[in-house]
C-alpha cells in the first residue's frame, strides 16, 4: 500500500535534494559547454558512440580531450583511425 502524504509534498523529495550529485569520474566536476554541429555530424557522432561503446557525446569529447581517444590520420589523410587507450586508476575515480 502506498504511503500517504500531503498533496504536493513527498518526504523522499527532500532526501533526493540532499545528495551531493553524481560522483566525479575524473576527480573534477564537469561544466556545461555548447557545441554547434549539423544534424548529419551529430547523427554520425551518435553512430560512432555505438561502435566505440561510449555512452554519450560528452564522454566521447572527454576521452578526446584527455587523450584517451586519439585520432590518427593515414599518410594520405583520406582516412582517420581512432585509437583508444585504457584509463589508469589515478585519473579514473569511480
Amino acid at each position: 500500500m502506498k504511503e500517504a502524504h500531503t498533496k504536493g509534498y513527498n518526504p523522499r523529495s527532500l532526501e533526493n535534494l540532499s545528495r551531493d550529485g553524481r560522483p566525479t569520474k575524473y576527480g573534477e566536476k564537469k561544466s556545461p559547454h555548447r557545441v554547434t554541429v549539423t544534424q548529419t555530424a551529430w547523427d554520425n557522432l551518435k553512430s560512432t558512440l555505438n561502435i566505440l561503446d561510449i555512452a554519450s557525446v560528452s564522454e566521447l569529447l572527454e576521452l578526446l580531450g584527455r587523450e584517451h581517444l586519439e585520432i590518427i590520420p593515414t599518410a594520405d589523410r583520406t582516412l582517420f583511425l581512432l585509437k583508444r587507450t585504457p584509463l589508469n586508476g589515478k585519473e579514473l575515480q569511480e
